[in-house]
């Protein structure tokens, strides 16, 4: 495998990506169990729609993804479009504080930057948007990107306008790649239809559910389960 395709191999990638932990250590990323599942899903599906629990990390990966895929492939945009500008800020956040600390022999130069993008010397773009408000609000993205990602798409106001804005031109594009992730949203939304539609085999996106009770951080050891005994709601 040459080096070029070892950096383009996602889990090779994140593995070299700085973030700063819940216990406020700055370390180069190990993908959790969680993590890995998506990975998984990444590298067998080109469109992911994932269900997932808070704190499951997901965005965090979803966007070191996007850092990877657009740093060693020539010339494509990579395009995070979230609910509120907040989470647009912290999704960039960690990719650009991933991005300065990489080692400097992968590190690609970049020729523009800001606070919401990465413009590099190749052409590649990562940048983050957001989806903006009202019903009939339709996502400011410019051109198509290649790899996208929508987070949580389920509170997105405007969720069916922007992906009848979003799609015609994304699927036209025979190498994109994209992920929706998000909490569940209410009943009936853009989301849970889509999910429905991906179980019966239909339309262009593959579900992933991701299992909260499998991840030891959102279980009580036995110990720390004692703390409750006797206790009612």
């Amino acid at each position: 495998m040459t080096r070029l395709a070892k950096l383009r191999d996602t889990d090779r990638f994140v593995r070299l990506c700085q973030i700063v932990t819940e216990d406020e250590q700055v370390l180069r990323m190990v993908p959790t169990p969680t993590q890995q599942l998506l990975m998984s899903a990444l590298g067998q599906h080109r469109h992911n729609l994932v269900v997932k629990y808070r704190q499951a990390k997901v965005t965090t990966l979803a966007v070191m993804w996007m850092l990877g895929e657009v740093s060693y492939n020539r010339g494509i945009k990579g395009l995070l479009i979230a609910n509120a500008e907040k989470t647009v800020d912290e999704g960039m956040g960690r990719v650009i504080d991933a991005y300065d600390n990489l080692p400097l022999a992968v590190r690609v130069p970049v020729s523009r930057r800001n606070l919401r993008l990465l413009r590099f010397m190749h052409g590649g773009v990562c940048q983050g948007i957001t989806a903006g408000r009202g019903r009939e609000t339709k996502p400011a993205m410019g051109t198509s990107p290649d790899r996208l990602i929508m987070t949580e798409f389920g509170e997105w106001e405007n969720a069916t306008a922007a992906i009848g804005h979003i799609m015609p031109s994304f699927r036209k594009r025979p190498h994109a790649r994209s992920v929706i992730e998000s909490t569940p949203g209410i009943a009936g939304c853009r989301q849970e239809k889509m999910w429905h539609a991906g179980l019966e085999g239909k339309g262009m996106y593959h579900p992933s559910f991701l299992r909260w009770w499998e991840d030891d951080t959102c279980v009580l050891s036995r110990d720390q389960a004692k703390r409750f005994d006797g206790w009612k709601p």
